[in-house]
């Protein structure tokens, strides 16, 4: 099976860090996170916008997955670099130029800096694992990887999901368990390729529905005061949220990449630069200091200024990247 990655997933792979930074933008900038205390005062419409781009995460461990993640110890370093020096730069920076103050987490991050990026901390330790999931995977036929994926799904996203137990430890599916069925959910997708349809019309649908039920339950939570409810259902590893992850990640899969998808491709390169550079703490924070001082209240312009935001942070962070990858091609014969 071809297992090549066409140009309509890596230009998936922009998409979704650009639905991944709307997503922290509108939890800070407009208030959506008030919800996890069970409070909230902004506009309706943002929580809603919000549980069409949650799935984004799911559906980037879909795509490791199903492409399987080659173990390359060269590949990790140049990952676990890159959160160094974009965490040493950025605070640096600020410490100079922005009168950071240095707090004992901060120099926790100094001394282990991946663990501020769960999602990244979460990748490289699903890499260490990969060779011995891979060969899990080849292991089993595609009946035995289906029950396994139904027993995971069963205790992450029902079980999980409904009692929030620590034992599971999903953690709402910030978790490596999570990242680990996710990794088998794309595998199994890969094995069962050749009977699933490739009728778009069916996961546009698909990915529709799931969305629309869970912003509905949102709506309903909200209606009720129940903020807090409504704030568990943009949780990774709610069904609903797994279920459109699943229906985009197939929408792209089946797409022959156009043209716009070709030039798309070649940013996604930088897509995880993107990532760690606007999620690094003191950063993202001036970026929300800003987007709060330029806010009008106003829902078109409110909705201009994240499209501002989001090409900033886009150039900026893929310009960030470009740097340090010149930098690391720098020292890479050495490693």
């Amino acid at each position: 099976m071809n297992q090549t990655r066409n140009f309509s997933i890596d230009s998936m792979r922009v998409l979704l860090i650009v639905m991944i930074v709307t997503h922290h933008l509108l939890l800070r900038g407009e208030g959506v996170r008030q919800l996890e205390i069970n409070a909230y005062s902004g506009e309706c419409i943002y929580t809603l916008i919000n549980a069409v781009l949650v799935c984004a995460v799911d559906v980037f461990f879909l795509i490791s997955g199903y492409f399987k993640i080659k173990f390359k110890i060269r590949k990790i370093l140049k990952l676990i670099i890159a959160v160094y020096f974009f965490y040493y730069t950025i605070n640096v920076l600020f410490y100079l130029f922005n009168d950071l103050s240095i707090t004992t987490d901060i120099l926790k991050g100094f001394v282990f800096p991946i663990s501020k990026f769960w999602f990244v901390f979460v990748y490289v330790i699903l890499s260490a694992l990969s060779v011995w999931l891979n060969k899990l995977i080849d292991v089993l036929n595609t009946k035995e990887l289906l029950y396994l994926c139904c027993v995971l799904f069963g205790i992450f996203c029902i079980y999980g999901f409904v009692v929030k137990d620590m034992v599971v430890g999903v953690n709402d599916g910030y978790s490596l368990n999570y990242a680990v069925f996710l990794y088998l959910t794309g595998a199994l997708i890969r094995k069962n390729n050749y009977h699933i349809k490739k009728d778009n019309i069916i996961y546009g649908c698909g990915f529709s529905l799931f969305v629309l039920i869970n912003i509905f339950i949102i709506y309903q939570f909200i209606l009720a005061n129940k903020y807090a409810y409504a704030w568990h259902m943009y949780s990774y590893n709610n069904p609903l949220v797994l279920g459109a992850a699943i229906c985009l990640f197939l929408f792209f899969l089946n797409r022959s990449g156009g043209r716009i998808e070709y030039y798309l491709a070649k940013i996604s390169r930088y897509v995880i630069y993107i990532y760690i550079f606007h999620s690094t703490k003191c950063m993202f924070e001036y970026i929300v200091k800003w987007f709060l001082l330029y806010k009008k209240c106003d829902l078109l312009s409110d909705a201009v200024l994240i499209v501002f935001f989001l090409i900033l942070i886009t150039s900026i962070g893929s310009v960030a990247g470009v740097v340090y990858e010149f930098l690391f091609h720098k020292i890479d014969k050495y490693i």
